[in-house]
């Protein structure tokens, strides 16, 4: 398995688009949504705010929103678009104020030098307010553009009115510590963080990216002010899988879970996989669960999975199902899957599609990933198709009265494509009863970072 280069989430937005034009106008050009059931909080200008939000947003006790956006910001040092400078990205935050309009506050703008740049992941805070996160470059080493990819923190001033501070907790080198990460950070009981590299680690299996990706876990330093300290957990090796885009879940055993791009077994269609720890010293084993096939079952995964109270593993695939988004049909538009683990420990995982997306209507490829609600509900978005027919939509799926029966699929939003945003790709977040999300492009279709298409937004949608 050789690998050409770093393929970026919006590289395959990009490629997923081109497939979309090609389809019959008849698969893509569907009725607006009747129920007008979204609002837009906030619609990025492209300039110092940031521009093309990639990740799923947070929230603090008091309501507040926390996210990335992975261009704007202002810097000269990320240059893309056809040449155009669009700055190096930021991590934002998104408050009410008393007359129920949302404000926008950039908390860091990055440099793209060893301060890390291109933030594609979302944030993660813990108990003091302090924010973590990746970027995909940056760090002052030798990989591409400025470096290899970051860990940072941000800080929050001491006083009302004062500036964030950066800190960085690692800078990746590019072997086998890993590079590029693209996934949100989790943190265990003891404070320590693990994320996933897309590339790096050191297999022979992925020589043009130095390795097929990593777990890696932070420590945070025994004395303040010290330095946090890396370990690889575990080097993907193709088999296994290759090039984890998402971030990692626990279970209550202390396991880890994730997917990877693609990799596994048969004709490399992505895998989800369970990490276990050692039970005393020794290394970290990874099992896996499932390897897509490509074809019915779903293949090519970029969003991390969620587990429920009985060890179900639930997720998404951008290809796969069977529908005609691909290949003349051989690929699929994308699905919604569940795994449920075996009755015996040496018994296998058993996958069940529970949505297989069309072309057209309802939506197709689902990027992001899925969150549930109180009553076993799951909420996600597609990047594409819907009402708007390339825009995308937020959906809702139901759980089945009964053993055996179906899963009830509801378009909650269909994005038109204008100033309500287009292309949504992270996971939503649900607060208060309301599903909050950003768009990747539309909204202020004058944004001029990427040819008119607009900066992307952050919505709230109503259940």
């Amino acid at each position: 398995m050789q690998l050409v280069k770093l393929i970026s989430r919006r590289t395959l937005l990009r490629m997923a688009l081109t497939l979309a034009a090609a389809l019959p106008a008849s698969a893509i050009l569907v009725s607006q949504s009747e129920a007008q059931t979204e609002s837009v909080l906030y619609r990025f200008q492209g300039g110092s705010d940031g521009a093309n939000p990639q990740a799923s947003l947070i929230a603090d006790s008091a309501g507040n929103l926390y996210g990335t956006t992975t261009y704007g910001g202002g810097s000269p040092l990320c240059v893309v678009f056809a040449g155009k400078t669009a700055g190096c990205g930021t991590v934002f935050e998104l408050s009410p104020n008393s007359s129920g309009l949302w404000m926008e506050t950039v908390l860091y703008r990055f440099e793209g030098g060893s301060d890390g740049g291109e933030p594609v992941a979302g944030l993660v805070m813990d108990g003091k307010g302090n924010l973590y996160g990746t970027t995909v470059y940056g760090g002052g080493s030798q990989c591409n553009r400025t470096g290899c990819g970051t860990v940072f923190q941000l800080t929050p001033p001491a006083s009302q009115g004062g500036a964030w501070t950066e800190a960085l907790l690692y800078s990746f080198q590019g072997g086998n510590d890993g590079s590029g990460p693209q996934g949100n950070l989790v943190f265990d009981q003891s404070g320590r963080l693990y994320g996933t590299t897309t590339t790096g680690g050191g297999s022979a299996n992925c020589p043009a990216n130095g390795g097929c990706g990593t777990i890696f876990q932070l420590a945070p330093p025994a004395v303040s002010g010290g330095l946090w300290a890396e370990t690889v957990l575990y080097s993907f090796n193709g088999a296994t899988g290759a090039l984890p885009f998402a971030g990692l879940a626990f279970d209550k055993k202390g396991n880890l879970y994730g997917t990877t791009y693609i990799g596994g077994v048969g004709p490399s269609g992505g895998t989800v996989f369970r990490a276990i720890p050692p039970t005393t010293s020794g290394s970290w084993t990874v099992k896996v669960l499932h390897s897509f096939q490509r074809g019915n079952d779903g293949g090519t995964v970029v969003a991390g999975v969620i587990l429920d109270a009985a060890g179900n593993v639930y997720g998404t695939t951008l290809y796969g199902g069977g529908g005609r988004c691909y290949n003349g049909g051989q690929f699929g538009c994308g699905t919604v899957f569940e795994l449920s683990p075996p009755s015996t420990p040496s018994g296998a995982w058993s996958e069940d599609q529970i949505v297989t997306f069309p072309a057209g209507r309802d939506g197709r490829y689902p990027e992001g990933g899925l969150i549930f609600d109180g009553n076993g509900n799951l909420y996600g978005t597609t990047a594409l198709g819907g009402g708007g027919g390339l825009y995308g939509d937020v959906f809702q799926l139901t759980p089945p009265a009964q053993d055996g029966g179906s899963w009830t699929r509801n378009v909650l939003y269909d994005f038109q494509g204008g100033s309500d945003g287009r292309n949504p790709q992270g996971s939503l977040l649900l607060m208060g009863g309301l599903l909050y999300g950003t768009t990747n492009i539309g909204g202020d279709v004058a944004c001029s970072v990427n040819g008119g298409q607009g900066c992307g937004t952050i919505f709230k949608v109503i259940p």
